[in-house]
């Protein structure tokens, strides 16, 4: 947005979701309006995904069947919740199957879930 030969003249930048304080010319600081509430909806919908999956018999689910599943206490597309879990390298194992992705637990405890 800015680089380090411009001036930082404002003290204060509003753009609509986001707001940038500009503390020094090397150095700005980020707000984001209530971002409590989407990190509670993003973890209560990672439990309940990883709650599933390690409920399971063979611990293993595909990722569209998760997407067609209903999540409680989330107003989050179920789809932004599979492709979070996706990412954690930690507890997840990613497989490609001939129907989608297949997601397995493997059971490594991570602080980014608390059961």
């Amino acid at each position: 947005m800015y680089s380090r030969s411009h001036s930082c003249t404002p003290s204060f930048l509003s753009f609509p979701p986001l707001l940038f304080f500009c503390e020094t010319d090397d150095m700005y600081m980020l707000a984001l309006p209530n971002f409590t509430i989407f990190a509670q909806e993003l973890r209560n919908g990672r439990k309940q995904i990883l709650k599933s999956l390690q409920l399971r018999q063979y611990r293993e689910v595909l990722a569209l069947d998760i997407m067609k599943k209903e999540l409680k206490d989330t107003r989050i597309p179920n789809r932004f919740h599979v492709l979070d879990v996706m990412g954690l390298k930690a507890s997840v194992k990613v497989v490609p199957s001939t129907r989608g992705y297949l997601l397995k637990w493997i059971g490594i405890k991570n602080d980014d879930y608390d059961s």
